[in-house]
């Protein structure tokens, strides 16, 4: 599960301590943060790991800070590579009006495929 929070929102901010503090009590839960900065705004992600199935959407949707929140099915999962997946990877991604097509055996982030398209 992704929680992407509304747009500049800084670590000083309350909002964004309350979504991690909520995220933080969370059993069987993770959380990994990642920002993406760019010229005009700042991006910032939460992953959850573990067991996200348990975790209602739409309250930490209804959270002050979360822009919104993207669960991530098994189908998607190949971008992280498990050990046991044996499909293979390959990318088909469209941006300015051409198709680039990436395979790759390594594991590929979401915030690489962001860059790539950006290009």
């Amino acid at each position: 599960m992704i929680v992407i929070l509304k747009t500049d929102l800084t670590e000083k901010m309350p909002e964004y301590q309350q979504v991690l503090d909520y995220l933080a009590h969370k059993p069987n839960i993770k959380t990994r943060v990642h920002q993406e900065i760019g010229t005009l705004q700042t991006l910032t992600e939460i992953y959850l790991i573990g067991d996200t199935a348990s975790l209602d959407k739409t309250e930490i949707e209804s959270l002050p800070g979360v822009d919104r929140v993207v669960r991530v099915s098994e189908e998607y999962r190949i971008l992280g590579r498990h050990k046991d997946d044996s499909r293979p990877t390959a990318l088909s991604i469209t941006a300015s009006n051409s198709a680039r097509t990436i395979s790759t055996s390594s594991p590929v982030s979401v915030p690489w495929i962001i860059r790539l398209m950006s290009r």
